[in-house]
């Protein structure tokens, strides 16, 4: 597999409304609709206390990863 089949969402901001709006929204819209074979979301930074402490995210999270 070469790089072009391979996204890498570099997810550094902790808003909700920005995970929720363009981290999982184009993350997930890209396996579904096939617009890359490979999604990887890289979480960095802030992202890192409000993935550990937001419920809906973690549950956003487990469907990203099914």
């Amino acid at each position: 597999m070469n790089n072009s089949e391979h996204l890498y969402i570099l997810w550094a901001n902790d808003n909700p409304i920005t995970a929720k709006e363009m981290v999982f929204m184009y993350g997930l819209n890209s396996l579904v609709y096939g617009w890359w074979d490979i999604v990887t979301i890289i979480i960095w930074g802030a992202t890192a206390r409000l993935v550990s402490e937001n419920i809906e995210i973690q549950q956003q999270i487990r469907l990203a990863q099914n």
